[in-house]
């Protein structure tokens, strides 16, 4: 039987890989700002040690509730992180 924590990571390829990606690089990047290390974002945030660093390292993401409450303890809105995570859309001429 094979647990949560023997799934592979996403392949680097897979669009959702990509918006995760850049979803924790807006995150460190703002932990970063603050000074905040990630052993104290995970205090902060209520997730096991490892979990940010992990993430960062794009070697396991978090779940949805673990990000969100990563996203409040860095004073930042959920909704924002994820649109700013977005791909950037070509615009196409007409």
């Amino acid at each position: 039987m094979s647990s949560s924590r023997d799934r592979s990571p996403l392949p680097p390829d897979d669009p959702d890989f990509r918006y995760l990606a850049r979803m924790m690089d807006i995150l460190r990047a703002s932990r970063e700002l603050r000074g905040i290390s990630k052993s104290e974002l995970c205090r902060m945030s209520k997730c096991g040690n490892g979990t940010v660093g992990r993430a960062e390292r794009y070697e396991r993401f978090p779940s949805v509730p673990v990000l969100r409450r990563i996203c409040r303890a860095l004073d930042l809105e959920w909704a924002a992180v994820c649109r700013q995570a977005e791909p950037p859309t070509e615009s196409h001429p007409l």
